[in-house]
């Protein structure tokens, strides 16, 4: 088997194994099988339907057969996939598949129209929940309601379903809106850096290709500039870890002063900051400058300082719209990251507290 084979099958499966995905691959074969069993005892003589609904059975196993082939769309498509549906049309499928007279089983099938709502809480859109629970009441109260017994039980039964489905429904939706809510802010906070406030590697990671698209345009340039503090080493021997830790908090809020719609700024790793922009190449010089300069000037009672490299790309338009050409865009800003860490080191062999950029370093330093 060759490794496009395998990935191919290996995307098959998450696709199948994702929890709505499975749900609904789950009732669709299931409604097909107790179809098909009804359809078997009816060939083999058995009386399981009543007279004249001989073509019942097929019109159910017709509409299971339309749900899964709706949802396998919608799922290569990468949208929801609309598990209550799938649970309505096994349902309704199951209530052509077995008209039967008995008002308890069709009590049973009434309640079974219960789950669907439950189904959709778990996995679909809140449209789709209330779509699936207008749905669901209106499927109980026909079935129950158009069967043989007293008019009251059946209005009672109907009354039942509907009290039973609804509450159970709506505290599904609250609680996963407040998972949703929660998980939301665990991801937005596993992309800061705790001290400086800032982005870290995670984060910069996922807004990269935002930068990267824009940077596609005429005339534009994706700019890294590295900022590393001068003598850091110093700070938190002489005066302390706390005083260190103050110094980088400081220095998050000034570099995050510089963002905007086309800049990011991240913390990359120990005294080490990033501001990823998307500029003219022609300002790439007073944006270092204009960082280091800002550092020296705004951070009063201490003589904080730092070394500045600056480098900068021009990213092809399209680069970002196909996977290679993604590995690509990222390996541009890796090599554009390297190039600007070059620059600060150069930067810092020249007596630190300076900027360099591509478009700015002294013969001597050249590499």
């Amino acid at each position: 088997m060759t490794p496009a084979a395998i990935d191919r099958a290996g995307a098959w499966l998450r696709l199948r194994l994702d929890a709505p995905a499975a749900c609904v691959y789950l009732i669709t074969c299931s409604g097909i099988i107790a179809v098909g069993a009804i359809l078997g005892l009816q060939l083999l003589g058995l009386p399981v339907v009543r007279p004249g609904t001989e073509a019942a059975p097929l019109l159910g196993a017709a509409l299971l057969v339309l749900g899964a082939v709706i949802h396998h769309r919608r799922l290569r498509a990468g949208q929801q996939a609309g598990v209550g549906w799938s649970y309505l049309l096994l349902v309704a499928g199951l209530c052509f598949a077995l008209p039967v007279a008995q008002p308890g089983l069709r009590s049973l099938i009434a309640l079974a129209f219960v789950i669907a709502p439950v189904y959709a809480a778990l996995f679909d859109t809140w449209k789709q929940v209330v779509g699936v629970a207008c749905s669901a009441v209106t499927g109980s109260a026909v079935v129950v309601l158009t069967g043989p017994g007293l008019l009251l039980e059946r209005l009672l039964v109907a009354l039942c379903a509907a009290l039973v489905m609804l509450p159970i429904t709506a505290s599904l939706l609250l609680l996963r809106s407040r998972l949703d809510e929660a998980c939301g802010r665990a991801d937005a906070l596993s992309r800061r850096d705790p001290l400086t406030g800032l982005l870290n590697r995670r984060g910069l990671d996922h807004e990269l290709p935002l930068l990267l698209d824009r940077a596609s345009a005429p005339g534009r340039h994706l700019a890294v500039v590295v900022a590393d503090v001068d003598h850091f080493k110093r700070i938190n021997d002489d005066l302390g870890h706390e005083a260190g830790d103050d110094v980088l908090r400081r220095l998050g809020g000034l570099l995050a002063g510089f963002v905007g719609e086309d800049e990011v700024a991240a913390r990359w790793g120990g005294e080490e900051l990033v501001l990823v922009a998307v500029l003219r190449p022609e300002r790439l010089r007073g944006l270092a400058e204009a960082v280091r300069t800002t550092v020296r000037t705004s951070i009063p009672g201490r003589q904080v300082t730092v070394s500045v490299g600056a480098a900068s790309s021009p990213v092809p338009s399209g680069v970002t719209r196909a996977i290679p050409s993604a590995d690509r865009a990222a390996d541009l800003f890796t090599d554009t990251f390297r190039r600007a860490d070059r620059l600060l080191l150069d930067a810092k062999e020249a007596g630190r507290d300076v900027s360099f950029s591509e478009l700015h370093v002294p013969p001597g330093l050249r590499r």
